[in-house]
């Protein structure tokens, strides 16, 4: 009975010390806004102990703009937006298809957003990704990358507005790659030989799975992608115009020099 009175004890004071693991689930019932705790079902914005559920079903997405600190856990079909200074780490992201969503979109980082996850993963079909936008934003992965996506599930990836920049999304661990890529090039000035650097992993790459590259805003053919599996791989989009693309840009340079000529 003694024996039995101690280990209660000692339970007791564990269940004390411990932290509470909380499941806190968007409700968007106010605004966009991340921190407010009126937009999160039991009226606290989830810490660095807590599971971030956001389904997608709400008409409203979570914006980070500021700081939201650390999660333990960030899932769902999710639809969240980081930009403008916005800050977010997630020990473990991982997002799978949560059906008829509103508003689909999985994490979009733009600006000076910076997204940090300890692991990245997707597990469905549907219209949900991952989206880089410029050079400024910031999405790190400090493990493992695993993307089971399929359906129209994809990462999508967009210079900055004058064509000049992505930011490059880094992976510490290893990376497994499946379904496929949608490069957005409305606005790029494509340069002969330009390289967009879009993924670099310190851990070993696989693609042996992906399946499609698209370009939209441009010529898919106008765009050769490279990817380097093994240790310390890449994903490199570089801009290759077709023959024909070359001979218009040669017929249009020597017009340029013509002009000058005769000026």
């Amino acid at each position: 009975m003694r024996n039995v009175t101690i280990l209660l004890a000692v339970l007791a004071v564990v269940a004390l010390s411990a932290p509470a693991f909380g499941n806190e689930i968007w409700t968007g019932d106010v605004s966009e806004d991340w921190g407010d705790p009126n937009n999160w079902s039991n009226g606290m914005v989830p810490g660095a102990a807590d599971a971030a559920q956001i389904d997608g079903f709400t008409a409203l997405d979570p914006l980070i703009t500021a700081d939201a600190g650390t999660v333990s856990y960030l899932f769902g079909g999710m639809g969240v937006r980081i930009t403008s200074g916005g800050v977010l780490t997630a020990k473990k992201s991982q997002l799978y298809n949560a059906g008829n969503a509103v508003n689909p979109g999985g994490v979009t980082v733009s600006g000076t957003g910076i997204y940090h996850t300890g692991t990245w993963g997707f597990e469905g079909a549907g219209d949900w990704g991952l989206t880089v936008v410029g050079s400024n934003c910031t999405v790190d992965v400090a493990g493992n990358w695993i993307i089971k996506w399929s359906g129209a599930g994809t990462l999508r990836v967009k210079p900055d507005n004058d064509g000049s920049k992505l930011s490059t999304i880094t992976v510490a661990g290893d990376a497994t790659l499946a379904g496929g890529l949608v490069l957005d090039a409305s606005g790029y000035a494509e340069v002969l030989n330009a390289e967009i650097v879009i993924m670099s992993v310190v851990g070993t790459l696989d693609t042996t799975l992906f399946t499609d590259f698209t370009v939209v805003g441009g010529k898919t053919s106008d765009w050769q992608l490279t990817r380097t599996d093994g240790v310390g791989g890449s994903i490199v989009a570089k801009v290759v115009p077709e023959p024909m693309t070359l001979t218009l840009l040669g017929v249009g340079l020597v017009g340029v020099i013509l002009r000058r000529k005769r000026a």
